[in-house]
């Protein structure tokens, strides 16, 4: 028998999620950018913009692939949604089929970030003549990451082996243990 706590996401209407996307892209983008001009003030910035044009819309589907990659890797079933929002633009819907164990569920929730960040930083360092738009690659991944990094959040402090179950509104937190759940409900 499993005990349930809920968690309702209110950063889940439009406005707090395009809110919280615009204000950590802006913050990220000033500390990363003003840490590459002082890192590579002798390189010339290069001006083709080939490069951001193709860059920039693959960030959102390589953040959904990697999660969706992650889920694999922890040998998890889960189905795929492709919804056209408008002629070219699409949002990708993951559902998990069944509770998933705490850890599975933070690994898939991180991997995107981590790995992604890796990858940026990595170009940056190998082209530095690009590097304004792999500053802009990475501060476009932590603004998608951001509400990952919130849902971590709230549940850290679930027990080690709980498991965690999404729904529409948020998601519940399922453990067997009689212990209470301690959880930060603030955002």
């Amino acid at each position: 028998m499993y005990r349930c706590k809920s968690i309702y996401k209110e950063s889940n209407s439009t406005g707090n999620r395009i809110a919280i996307f615009i204000a950590s892209f802006i913050v990220s983008f000033s500390f990363l950018y003003s840490t590459l001009s002082f890192l590579f003030y002798h390189v010339p910035q290069s001006s083709n913009m080939v490069v951001p044009l193709i860059l920039l819309p693959l960030i959102y589907p390589l953040h959904k692939g990697i999660h969706v990659l992650a889920l694999i890797l922890v040998h998890e079933k889960i189905e795929c949604h492709l919804n056209r929002i408008v002629h070219l633009f699409f949002k990708t819907n993951i559902t998990i089929k069944h509770p998933i164990a705490k850890w599975k569920y933070i690994f898939a929730l991180v991997a995107p970030l981590i790995f992604l960040s890796v990858l940026f930083l990595s170009f940056i360092y190998l082209f530095p003549t690009y590097g304004y738009v792999f500053v802009l690659s990475l501060s476009l991944n932590f603004s998608i990451s951001s509400h990952d990094l919130i849902s971590l959040k709230d549940i850290k402090g679930a027990p080690k082996k709980s498991y965690i179950e999404e729904h529409d509104e948020g998601y519940n937190i399922l453990t067997t243990s009689i212990s209470t759940i301690n959880l930060n409900q603030s955002l």
